[in-house]
């Protein structure tokens, strides 16, 4: 279990599939209407991902 959640620390943008978050990834990128505003959505996701991965 400690090694599958090691590995989870390296994909922080891997959230379950059932995940809201997921669902609204998903969401976003079919109705961004720029690859900058993907981009930086995308940006700000990882960010928030690894925050918690880090605490």
């Amino acid at each position: 279990m400690h090694a599958h959640r090691h590995i989870h620390r390296h994909l922080p943008l891997s959230p379950p599939l059932s995940s809201p978050i997921t669902f609204s990834i998903f969401t976003f990128i079919s109705t961004a209407s720029s690859p900058s505003q993907l981009s930086d959505f995308l940006q700000s996701l990882f960010l928030h991902f690894a925050y918690f991965n880090l605490v």
